[in-house]
């Protein structure tokens, strides 16, 4: 009887293990299709509108650390990261363990992609489109293009594939980079190995920049002589907005939550804000800093933020306190909010996209976004799971700049208790100084941070083109 005991335990072990690898290629393959390249890809060269990059020329010894590079995702990048989200989502259930969403979670090839530009580059800066790159004062423009194929069934590869095409000021290709990695899916896998796959390419993605000297002494390289430029077509002047813009801003600090801990200087940093935006000759919504908003009274302000604003204003929301990334999508936490599985977003935190709404839909001329709320997730030891580290990138409409106190997908500091945040103090230090541009002034800010947290915290920029230059203060 043991014998036979053992053998049923053994078959009934197979066909659990069986029916698990049956049911998960099947659940991937109706479930998660679109997360192979999809059948609509095209060259990222084709979707900016150039055919030829230059090939590699004779080994130089120049490097990127002088220049400002602006990042643009294509296309393809925006369809594979979406479609990676899904597959992330569809892990667990996949593979029967939480390991492996960790595993397949996008924003860490992100954060890579990220931190190795920054290491390479004086400036990193995230554009929503190509025509932001003259705002924004950056050297060269990067296309990222990002393709990412899942293995389903036993001896198929997950693949991540990474490719920088580098665009000059013309956006006429200079040169490019890539990094591939793939990982085999063996007989019995526990995840996609999506973790390794990305850990490959960034590795090539990061082999290959250090070895384009040739492409960074093109983008070194003297800028064309005034007969050059006198007969290439130009835009618009950049011009200031101005002086007399109606200045709008809404602040909020949440500190005082009542199902998890106290942040120690939230509510500080919001007084701080609010008070030098005042200085500064703006009209504040309610008259000062809203601290301690539960759901109600937060979206009632944002609200009657959006009636404050018309056409030719300048629109400033300064956001502290705790902020949560689910599925994609940023949100901000009230203070009497207690969510315990990702369905309770939608009726107890606040969608960012909320505020944006209400900024575009005002027609406000210039719309600042600021969210000191890249804080871990208070809730993970209440039940709710699926939430990534710090905030998510974020598309923004034309005339739009998002500061985050960090960068995507990383988590800021709260400061010592009794004091003011890092980013807080910094941002309203840089605000005060006369005759800033708005894109300068956010730089100096990422400066700071970056120096007095010992490169800890990295304050992150979006925008979208800005007509115009903005000076908070403008004597």
């Amino acid at each position: 009887m043991l014998g036979v005991g053992i053998r049923t335990s053994g078959i009934r072990h197979g066909l659990h293990r069986l029916v698990r690898l049956i049911a998960g290629a099947a659940l991937l393959c109706v479930g998660l299709a679109a997360c192979a390249p999809s059948p609509d890809y095209q060259d990222p060269l084709a979707q900016i509108g150039r055919s030829v990059v230059p090939e590699a020329g004779q080994r130089t010894r120049a490097n990127f650390k002088t220049l400002a590079l602006g990042i643009v995702f294509t296309p393809n990048t925006m369809k594979a990261m979406k479609a990676a989200a899904v597959a992330q989502q569809g892990a667990a259930l996949r593979f029967m363990n939480g390991e492996a969403t960790k595993d397949a979670d996008p924003q860490k090839l992100t954060r890579a992609i990220n931190e190795t530009l920054r290491q390479r580059f004086g400036r990193v800066v995230e554009l929503a489109n190509f025509d932001a790159a003259k705002a924004a004062g950056v050297d060269a423009v990067m296309a990222l293009d990002i393709q990412i194929k899942y293995a389903f069934m036993f001896g198929t590869d997950t693949t991540v594939a990474l490719r920088g095409i580098f665009l000059d000021a013309r956006r006429a290709p200079v040169g490019q980079v890539a990094g591939n990695g793939s990982v085999a899916l063996p007989f019995s896998p526990s995840s996609y190995g999506f973790r390794r796959a990305s850990e490959r390419a960034v590795k090539q993605f990061a082999y290959s920049l250090d070895h384009a000297s040739d492409v960074a002494a093109r983008l070194n390289a003297p800028a064309p002589s005034a007969a050059v430029l006198a007969s290439t077509p130009v835009g618009p002047p950049f011009r200031p907005l101005p002086a007399n813009a109606r200045r709008v801003a809404l602040v909020v600090g949440n500190a005082h939550y009542r199902d998890v801990p106290t942040l120690a200087n939230t509510a500080a940093d919001a007084r701080l804000v609010a008070t030098t935006l005042q200085g500064l000759g703006f009209t504040l919504v309610g008259g000062g800093a809203q601290l301690d908003l539960d759901r109600h009274q937060f979206l009632k302000e944002i609200a009657q933020f959006g009636r404050m604003l018309n056409g030719g204003s300048v629109a400033v929301f300064y956001y502290a306190g705790h902020g949560l990334q689910l599925r994609g999508e940023n949100y901000l936490v009230p203070v009497d909010a207690n969510p315990e599985r990702p369905a309770d977003a939608d009726i107890q935190l606040v969608d960012t996209s909320a505020i944006l709404h209400q900024m575009e839909d005002s027609g406000a001329r210039l719309k600042v976004v600021m969210l000191d709320a890249c804080r871990n997730n208070p809730f993970g030891g209440r039940g709710l799971r699926g939430v990534d580290s710090g905030l998510a990138q974020m598309a923004a409409p034309v005339g739009t700049l998002i500061s985050y106190a960090t960068a995507p997908g990383h988590v800021a500091e709260d400061g010592a208790a009794g004091g003011d945040g890092p980013y807080a103090l910094a941002l309203t230090q840089a605000m005060r100084q006369p005759g800033v541009g708005i894109l300068r002034m956010f730089n100096n800010v990422a400066v700071r941070v970056d120096a007095t947290t010992a490169h800890a915290q990295q304050p992150w920029l979006a925008l979208s083109p800005i007509d115009g230059d903005f000076y908070f203060d403008g004597r």
